[in-house]
């Protein structure tokens, strides 16, 4: 799922949660924690999942700060999908606005070569529609998808490449030319972490750490120099 206009993510244009692959297992709840802010301001999110019978259910409250508790919370269904007649399909909605976004992703092949498809239509404050397309280009070329957004008629390129345990990922937007560059290296000191470097076009800088369950990252923008840190930390126990 997406959460690219969520109030309860504003500030932090580089976090992201998913939703914990389902368990064959009894239940699964796993809780999720990101605490995000500069030097003299601070907020952050908790951000909880389940499985039921192999559909994630979710919710994340909004911002909480030494301001307030959040008013608003984002609820979310997620099916994964089983083959091309039974896709993966995700809901989530914002109590706080009525926004919902409602998104399906399927497999598809033409003309021999296997294609992803993924259609995203949001209603309310998140009222956008779009369509990506990726395919496998080989092991030497990486993956493409191409993202074309219907309300504003623009289209986005991202290409991923990956050779041992490193992964480079450029995103270039056709519409307002913007663009944005990651590098990842998996098993920087020991085995499972991961170290990601990003730099887009606004001049936005971010080093993210990822060992076990906690994930570090510290952003800025050149222009400002002012630091942001984020922590997150989640923990998973079966019922």
């Amino acid at each position: 799922p997406s959460y690219k206009n969520d109030s309860a993510h504003q500030g932090n244009a580089f976090s992201f949660f998913a939703p914990p692959p389902p368990t064959k297992m009894g239940r699964t709840i796993k809780a999720q924690v990101l605490a995000t802010g500069t030097a003299d301001a601070q907020h952050g999110v908790v951000d909880v999942n389940t499985d039921l019978d192999g559909v994630t259910v979710g919710v994340t409250t909004g911002t909480i700060s030494n301001s307030g508790m959040p008013d608003n919370a984002i609820l979310r269904v997620v099916k994964p999908g089983r083959d091309d007649d039974h896709p993966e399909w995700s809901w989530q909605y914002n109590t706080g606005n009525g926004a919902s976004e409602f998104a399906v992703n399927t497999g598809l092949r033409i003309e021999g070569r296997d294609l992803d498809v993924g259609v995203n239509h949001g209603t309310g404050k998140n009222m956008d529609t779009t369509m990506q397309v990726g395919t496998d280009l080989g092991s030497d070329l990486g993956s493409v998808s191409v993202t074309h957004n219907f309300n504003s008629n623009t289209q986005s390129i991202k290409w991923s490449w990956s050779k041992d345990a490193t992964t480079l990922e450029p995103t270039f937007n056709l519409g307002d030319n913007s663009y944005s560059v990651t590098a990842k290296q998996a098993d920087v000191s020991r085995s499972g972490d991961s170290l990601a470097l990003t730099y887009n076009s606004k001049q936005d800088v971010m080093a993210e750490y990822n060992i076990d369950d906690l994930k570090v990252s510290v952003s800025s923008n050149l222009n400002n120099m002012t630091p942001r840190l984020n922590l997150s930390y989640s923990q998973s126990f079966d019922l």
